[in-house]
C-alpha cells in the first residue's frame, strides 16, 4: 500500500498570483504541482485547492461566489 502525506501550506515555498478581482483571488503554488489557494476577498476567507482537477474547481469556487470572469482564469 502506497500513503502519500497531505501537502501543507507551509511546504510552499512561494506563491504567484494568477488572477485577481474585486471578488477573489488565486494564486499557484510555486514549487507544488496542481496547489492553488483562493480568497474571496469579501469573506476575507481563504480556501485551498489540490490535485489533477483543482483548477476547474478554483474556477468553479470564483464564479460561484460572483465573478463569472473566473471561468478565464486558466485559458
Amino acid at each position: 500500500m502506497f500513503v502519500t502525506r497531505q501537502t501543507k501550506v507551509s511546504d510552499v515555498s512561494s506563491w504567484s498570483e494568477l488572477y485577481n478581482s474585486d471578488t477573489a483571488t488565486v494564486w499557484e503554488a510555486d514549487n507544488i504541482f496542481g496547489y492553488y489557494k483562493v480568497r474571496l476577498n469579501k469573506a476575507k476567507k481563504t480556501k485551498y485547492f489540490k490535485g489533477e482537477s483543482a483548477w476547474s474547481a478554483v474556477q468553479r469556487y470564483v464564479v460561484d461566489a460572483g465573478d463569472f470572469n473566473g471561468w478565464s482564469i486558466f485559458n
